[in-house]
């Protein structure tokens, strides 16, 4: 599979949940959304390499209130992305940001194979 089809994949997933919005995207396989939950909104980030097939991807809630719990939202949501787009899956399957303090890439972000 090739990154210009999982690009094409996870816009199909923004353009087809209600949840989900399509905010900016950029001809380097760039994707960002943004997603609402009942009290607040998060930013999701993708970004698809080709050369070695990886999926970077983070979410952040949009609210700056640090340390605040949103119970498992961000990391349901992005399996859910996931599993819509059915061609990557998790580098460490099961670990989250949240579950590796200090650990964490400085960005807080996640990668995921694909292909």
């Amino acid at each position: 599979i090739s990154a210009d089809e999982v690009f094409d994949r996870l816009k199909a997933v923004a353009d087809t949940d209600d949840t989900l919005e399509l905010v900016a995207t950029d001809s380097n396989r760039y994707l960002k959304m943004r997603a609402t939950r009942t009290f607040s909104s998060d930013t999701l980030e993708f970004v698809i390499r080709d050369n070695d097939k990886v999926v970077t991807f983070r979410s952040t809630d949009d609210n700056e209130s640090p340390s605040v719990s949103d119970f498992g939202a961000n990391r349901k949501r992005l399996e859910e992305i996931r599993k819509k787009v059915g061609v990557f899956g998790i580098m460490g399957e099961g670990t989250t940001v949240d579950s590796l303090p200090g650990q964490n890439r400085p960005l807080g972000e996640l990668k995921a194979f694909f292909g």
